[in-house]
């Protein structure tokens, strides 16, 4: 669609890093997500080429120089209200309809980034760096087309009160604390026509974050499970360490949206499901 590429090629102009969604979806069309993105005209021209149709995606934070506080549904406009009502309103900036609430707009100004933190709020989620949303005029997987509103209004900081509601998540120092057992089973060969089974589980790794960064609303947490399951029974049948691909499962969560308690859980229950199945063929869970 000429709209969604125009569309793309202008925020490019303007310094955001943008880069292609599936069509009426929100997940990613290249490889490393947000990581892609960019504002070089010359390979956003060659992706909306190639995928006319293909929803935007905005790296947000530091990489284009906004953050959003996104607003979902009914429960995330009665909270919003009452923290207007409990610290005033906020002051007038762009903001964009969704298919289920709203996308208000922020600068971010270097070294004040919020991260990526879900439910500072029931409802209300802040999208900063290590996050991405879907922008104007793509279409939202329930059929709506996401608008914008007040798209002139220059877009100011916002207000210190508004900022200071979000703690940023902190990743995990070294490797993720799984309590599952050794993840790589002793006295197990690999099994026969698999020549290189490291080059083999790092496809079946790729493909799994993928399943968990691509995850819509609702499913992230059960995407988690099978993906990590899958990874670590493909890599007990060849007889491989699982650690490092967990700990990637670990940082696509954490992408996805999910919090730091809840991935560890997660992780560790899935862990000891897959080592008690190892496969011998890589088929998914």
């Amino acid at each position: 669609m000429t709209a969604l590429r125009d569309a793309a090629l202008y925020y490019a102009r303007q310094g955001w890093a943008v880069f292609p969604l599936r069509p009426r979806a929100k997940e990613p069309l290249v490889g490393g997500a947000y990581k892609a993105a960019t504002a070089e005209l010359e390979q956003v021209e060659a992706w909306w080429a190639t995928w006319p149709d293909a929803n935007i995606g905005l790296a947000t934070g530091e990489r284009s120089g906004v953050w959003v506080l996104d607003i979902d549904g009914p429960e995330g406009f009665a909270s919003f209200d009452q923290l207007e009502a409990e610290h005033g309103e906020v002051p007038d900036t762009q903001w964009a309809s969704t298919g289920k609430g709203s996308h208000l707009y922020w600068q971010c100004p270097a070294g004040h980034d919020p991260g990526r933190r879900i439910g500072v709020r029931p409802g209300i989620d802040y999208i900063g760096g290590s996050g991405y949303l879907v922008l104007p005029p793509s279409i939202h997987p329930n059929g709506r087309e996401y608008v914008w509103a007040d798209a002139d209004t220059v877009i100011p900081v916002a207000p210190e009160w508004l900022f200071e509601l979000q703690r940023p998540k902190t990743a995990p120092a070294g490797a993720p604390r799984i309590r599952a057992p050794r993840m790589r089973p002793e006295g197990v060969d690999a099994p026969e026509g698999i020549q290189d089974a490291r080059r083999y589980l790092g496809g079946v790794v790729r493909r799994a974050v993928a399943d968990v960064v691509g995850a819509g609303e609702g499913q992230r947490n059960v995407q988690l499970f099978r993906a990590a399951a899958w990874v670590v029974s493909v890599a007990a049948g060849l007889a491989q360490d699982a650690s490092s691909a967990l700990g990637d499962l670990y940082r696509a969560a954490q992408v996805a949206g999910l919090e730091d308690e809840e991935i560890e859980r997660t992780l560790d229950s899935a862990a000891s499901k897959g080592l008690r199945s190892p496969m011998r063929g890589g088929s998914h869970v």
